[in-house]
C-alpha cells in the first residue's frame, strides 16, 4: 500500500512539474513578445548615424528644393478604385497622391515646387511635369515607352485646361481647351457631358472627325461629327443651360456607306 502511495505521489509530482514547465514557457514567451514589441515601437537600440537618419526620414516628410530630382510613379493598387502616385527624392518616399474617378484628390506628405519626372505604370508613359504649391501647373509633355511624343497637357492650379494627343505618325489626333468650359457652376446640368469646352478629334488622314463647343461665353453650344471625306454626319445644338434645341442628320447612313466605299483606295 505504501508503494502504491509513493507511486501515485511520484506520478502527481511529475504531472505537476510538467504543468509548471508549460506555464513557465508560456509566460516567458509573453514577456519576450512584449519586449520585442517595445523594441519595434521604440527603437532605442544603438544604431549607426546613417541608420538612425533613415529611421528619422521614414517618420517625417522630406522638404526638398528645386536642386533635387523628384520622381513620381503612378499606378493602380489591386482592388482599389483610385489612381495612386508616389513621389520620391533619392529613392526616399516624400508624398502620396490619390485620385478617385469622381475627381476627389487626397495628398499626404509634401510635393515640392518645381519639375517632377513621372513614370506612369498604367499606360507605360513618362515625361516631366511641374508643381506649384502642391498642385500641377504649366505645360507637360507625355512620351510613350519608346520615346515617341504622345501628347501635351497644360494645368493651372491643379486643373486641366488644355490637352493634345498625336497619332504614331505624328499627326494631330485630339485637342481640347477647357479654359472657358461650362460645367463648373452648373455641374449638375453637365454631369453626363464628356465634351465640354472646345474640342476636336481627327481621323488619321488629318480630316476632322468630331468637334464640340460648350463654353460659358457662347450661349449656343454644339456637337458635330463627320465622315472620313469631311461630310457632316450628325449635329446637335444646345442652349445656355445645356438642353438640346436641335438635332440634324444631313448624311443618311446609306449615302455614307456608298461614299466610304468609293473613297477607299
Amino acid at each position: 500500500m505504501v508503494d502504491d502511495l509513493r507511486s501515485k505521489l511520484s506520478s502527481r509530482d511529475i504531472i505537476g512539474a510538467f504543468i509548471f514547465i508549460i506555464v513557465l514557457i508560456f509566460f516567458s514567451n509573453m514577456w519576450i513578445e512584449r519586449e520585442m514589441k517595445k523594441r519595434v515601437e521604440y527603437p532605442l537600440v544603438v544604431v549607426s548615424r546613417a541608420k538612425a537618419a533613415v529611421i528619422e526620414e521614414e517618420t517625417k516628410p522630406v522638404i526638398t528644393d528645386n536642386s533635387q530630382e523628384v520622381i513620381k510613379r503612378t499606378r493602380i493598387e489591386t482592388g482599389s478604385n483610385y489612381v495612386e502616385s508616389v513621389f520620391f527624392v533619392d529613392g526616399q518616399q516624400i508624398a502620396v497622391e490619390r485620385v478617385w474617378p469622381n475627381g476627389k484628390v487626397e495628398v499626404t506628405g509634401q510635393i515640392p515646387d518645381g519639375t517632377v519626372k513621372f513614370l506612369n505604370e498604367i499606360d507605360h508613359t513618362y515625361g516631366e511635369e511641374h508643381y506649384k504649391e502642391g498642385r500641377r501647373s504649366g505645360v507637360s509633355q507625355i512620351h510613350t515607352s519608346s520615346g515617341q511624343l504622345l501628347g501635351e497637357v497644360e494645368y493651372k492650379e491643379g486643373k486641366l485646361v488644355k490637352s493634345t494627343e498625336y497619332y504614331p505618325n505624328g499627326q494631330l489626333r485630339f485637342e481640347v481647351d477647357y479654359t472657358d468650359a461650362r460645367g463648373e457652376e452648373e455641374a449638375w446640368q453637365y454631369k453626363d457631358f464628356k465634351e465640354l469646352g472646345v474640342g476636336k478629334l481627327y481621323y488619321n488622314n488629318g480630316k476632322l472627325k468630331y468637334e464640340w463647343n460648350l463654353t460659358k461665353s457662347d450661349p449656343v453650344g454644339f456637337k458635330k461629327s463627320y465622315n472620313r471625306n469631311g461630310r457632316l454626319r450628325y449635329e446637335e445644338y444646345y442652349d445656355e443651360i445645356g438642353q438640346v434645341t436641335q438635332r440634324n442628320r444631313p448624311l443618311l447612313e446609306s449615302e455614307e456607306t456608298v461614299e466610304n466605299v468609293v473613297a477607299q483606295p
